[in-house]
């Protein structure tokens, strides 16, 4: 009990039976839940069903569907995106809607049995486990390397923005929020999130090796970014050509800068938890939230860091974590450049007429 306590753990009072009828969100522990088996198990156990090598390249990605079609409706909603010339189209109107659809519900208590409340870190890995049923595949499943690939994954983007929405709605915090503050803070984070959970899934499957340069890019698929060979289909391969100067230096310095360190570090699923709510709580800088969300976000930033202090402590059995947290914020600098990156990559594009 005294240990509960000391991660953060507490008891409340409530009538068991009000509660059940009262929460409709499921309540299976993170321990047990589905994607349990790729977060507990050891890569390397994980990647060695996996070729060391790129498999076989695929021609392109013909369609897209995730490996979990129980997402909420808010998801593939968009009309198929199409390429004409050198401009794609795309509506991003709905997915937008969707995504404040989502960010707009009212907020859900998990709790386990016997009234235990979780705390907020372990609310949010929780939701990071339930997160990765819809974006990872079923385990066993073969990750394909592909160099070419058309619109129809734009697919996997609405559906991974949609449930990373669902994912911090699981926080009882967040979702407290006003909505414009909820949406204002969530637009910042996903683009960032999503560079750091996408490395961090693909040591799940692929392994940690350094040798290894595939990044997943969807559910199974994946890309090697070190062959510098992408083909969009329909898409002018000559606009392509051009692309090349801008592109290749951005993927360098991402492997070397974020792939490399998070796999040479083996970072565990809470620490990926505990960099979300690092990388959501961040708002200094924000414009447009109101000051009741600034000052909760020192409080959850207190107290994220007290529960990594614990989980360090008491789990991972590291006395002195300081060499190991530097690192650990490093990764989100390395995000956060690499999001840069593509914006000054787009516009550069844009510049000089490689696409409309």
């Amino acid at each position: 009990m005294q240990k509960c306590k000391e991660v953060g753990m507490r008891l409340v009072e409530e009538d068991l039976q009000d509660e059940v009828g009262s929460h409709t969100t499921s309540t299976t522990s993170p321990i047990t839940s589905p994607t349990a088996e790729h977060s507990s198990t050891d890569t390397s156990s994980l990647a060695s069903s996996n070729p060391s090598g790129s498999p076989e390249k695929q021609p392109h990605i013909h369609y897209y569907t995730s490996a979990n079609d129980s997402l909420s409706q808010t998801a593939l909603i968009n009309p198929a995106p199409r390429i004409e010339g050198k401009r794609l189209i795309y509506d991003c109107n709905p997915l937008i809607q969707a995504i404040k659809t989502i960010l707009d519900q009212p907020a859900k208590s998990l709790y386990l049995t016997h009234g235990i409340h979780l705390s907020f870190m372990q609310q949010l890995q929780y939701a990071f486990t339930q997160f990765h049923t819809v974006v990872l595949p079923p385990p066993g499943t073969p990750v394909e390397t592909i160099t070419e690939f058309d619109t129809e994954l734009m697919k996997f983007n609405e559906t991974y923005i949609s449930s990373l929405a669902d994912m911090v709605m699981k926080c009882e915090h967040f979702a407290q929020l006003p909505l414009n503050d909820k949406y204002i803070m969530f637009k910042r984070f996903w683009p960032l999130f999503q560079g750091i959970e996408r490395t961090f899934a693909t040591s799940l499957l692929c392994g940690t090796s350094a040798n290894d340069t595939r990044l997943l890019i969807a559910d199974r698929f994946a890309i090697d970014i070190a062959s510098k060979q992408f083909h969009v289909r329909g898409f002018p391969q000559e606009s392509l050509d051009k692309l090349k100067p801008y592109m290749d230096p951005m993927l360098e310095k991402s492997s070397k800068f974020l792939m490399q360190p998070l796999k040479a570090m083996r970072v565990t699923a809470f620490e990926i938890a505990y960099l979300s709510a690092y990388i959501l709580w961040t708002v200094h800088g924000i414009t447009g939230l109101s000051e009741t969300t600034v000052n909760m976000a020192e409080d959850i930033f207190e107290q994220c860091a007290s529960e990594l202090h614990n989980y360090y402590v008491y789990e991972m059995r590291l006395p002195n974590y300081a060499p190991r947290l530097a690192k650990l914020t490093k990764i989100v600098s390395a995000a956060e450049h690499t999001v840069h990156a593509k914006k000054d990559f787009s516009t550069m594009a844009k510049v000089f007429d490689i696409f409309d």
